[in-house]
C-alpha cells in the first residue's frame, strides 16, 4: 500500500492544490459538511441494518468512518489555520484525495472503539503503549482487513469458491460497523462542542492524537524497510 506523492508543484495539479487555500470559515464549513455526511451514512447503514441488507449497511458504516476521520483530521486544521501555522496546502489536498489516510483513519477509529471510550482515555493508552513497549496498534494492517471487507460487501468475488456479499458479511460484521459507526460519531461530536466550551481540552487531545499518527507512520515506514531487507 503505497503512499501517494504531491504533485509537483510546477505542475497543473500541483498549482491547482496551492491555490486552495482555506480561511478558517472554509475550514468549518468543510468539517462540519464531512460531520453531516457521515452522520447521513450511519443512519442509512442503520436503516438497512434493520432491512437485513447487511453487506450495504456495512459499506455504507465502513464509509462513514472514512468521513468521520476526514472531519477528525479538519479539528486539527481548524486549529492550525485559526492560529495562523504554515500549512503545506499541497500536502494537505493530495492528503485529502488520497483513500489510503482516510482507511487509516477508518481503522483508527474502529480500533479506539474497540478497546476505549474516553478520548483522553484512548491518547494516554495509545502514549503509553509507545513509551513503555515502543509499539502502537498496525493500523495499517488493519486498514487492509477493512478495505478487504469492504471490498467484499461490494463485489461478487472467487478465491477459490464463490464468495457474494451476501455470504461475505455477516450479520453480526454488520451490526459491529454500524454501531462502531454510531460511537465514532458520538465522539465526533464531542469533539466539535468541545471547540466551543473547552477548547483547551480538544487542543490538548489534537496534539497527542499528532503525535499518535506521526508515530503510527513511522512505525509503519520500519516496517516496510524491514520487510524489503529482509528478502
Amino acid at each position: 500500500m503505497g503512499r501517494e506523492r504531491p504533485p509537483k508543484p510546477d505542475s497543473e495539479l500541483g498549482k491547482r492544490y496551492a491555490s486552495w487555500i482555506l480561511s478558517p470559515t472554509q475550514v468549518r464549513e468543510l468539517r462540519r459538511a464531512c460531520r453531516d455526511n457521515g452522520a447521513r451514512l450511519v443512519d442509512d447503514a442503520r436503516l438497512l441494518h434493520r432491512r437485513r441488507r447487511y453487506a450495504t449497511a456495512y459499506v455504507l458504516g465502513y464509509f462513514a468512518l472514512e468521513e468521520l476521520a476526514k472531519a477528525r483530521i479538519l479539528i486539527g486544521m481548524q486549529i492550525a489555520v485559526e492560529d495562523g501555522q504554515p500549512i503545506n496546502w499541497v500536502q494537505f489536498w493530495t492528503h485529502w484525495k488520497h483513500h489510503e489516510p482516510k482507511s487509516i483513519g477508518a481503522a483508527q477509529a474502529e480500533h479506539l472503539e474497540r478497546t476505549v471510550r474516553s478520548l483522553e482515555t484512548a491518547a494516554e493508552m495509545m502514549l503509553a503503549n509507545l513509551i513503555h513497549e515502543g509499539r502502537l496498534p498496525d493500523v495499517v494492517a488493519k486498514a487492509e482487513e477493512l478495505r478487504t471487507l469492504r471490498e467484499a460487501a461490494l463485489y461478487v468475488g472467487w478465491s477459490g469458491s464463490l464468495a457474494t456479499p451476501a455470504s461475505s458479511i455477516t450479520a453480526d460484521l454488520s451490526a459491529e460497523m454500524v454501531a462502531i459507526g454510531v460511537r465514532t460519531l458520538r465522539r465526533q461530536d464531542r469533539l466539535d462542542r468541545g471547540l466551543q466550551e473547552d477548547p483547551t481540552r480538544v487542543r490538548r487531545i489534537m496534539r497527542t492524537t499528532k503525535v499518535i499518527a506521526e508515530t503510527w507512520e513511522a512505525q509503519t515506514k520500519g516496517r516496510a524497510k524491514g520487510s524489503l531487507t529482509d528478502r
